[in-house]
């Protein structure tokens, strides 16, 4: 009994240090919220993304931040857990508009906006996160309307 509540006491020592250590190499974050809108309308779904120069940040530690919109087109970013923000630096943003399948798949269908935005290299999107609250001007894209209507028939018969 006794071996067992030394053990079990290490285990916790372990895990809470390993934990501590993990925190300390976190960045700080500061809340990024903005809008994502399709040809006007809210991208329900979307998923944007911030990239850093060179595509992953310089530490190897800190994933790129996240977000996905809600009903209204707005979304907030995530980096480490839920709503926290993102790390102060400059980023690209790209943005994938992918539907869930209605049957309850997690596949996910083609990317509404034709890969248009996906492209750190290429995006158009240059987004300057600071200390303390950000809110992103929208992110306003356009799509062919005959082409995204293509798409969702698309990803209707999947």
């Amino acid at each position: 009994m006794r071996r067992t509540t030394v053990l079990l006491a290490a285990l916790g020592f372990l895990a809470t240090g390993c934990s501590e250590e993990t925190d300390a190499r976190r960045k700080p974050t500061f809340p990024v919220k903005g809008k994502v809108l399709v040809n006007g309308q809210p991208a329900e779904e979307a998923r944007v993304m911030l990239v850093p120069p060179g595509g992953r940040d310089s530490d190897q530690f800190t994933p790129n931040p996240y977000g996905r919109v809600k009903e209204d087109g707005t979304f907030e970013l995530n980096t480490y857990t839920a709503g926290d923000g993102a790390p102060a630096g400059v980023y690209k943003a790209t943005i994938e508009w992918r539907k869930s399948d209605p049957k309850g798949s997690r596949t996910r269908g083609p990317d509404l906006l034709a890969k248009k935005y996906s492209n750190p290299a290429t995006s158009r999107f240059e987004v300057h996160v600071s200390e303390g609250v950000n809110e992103l001007p929208p992110f306003e894209l356009t799509v062919n309307p005959a082409v995204l209507e293509k798409l969702l028939k698309v990803d209707a018969a999947d």
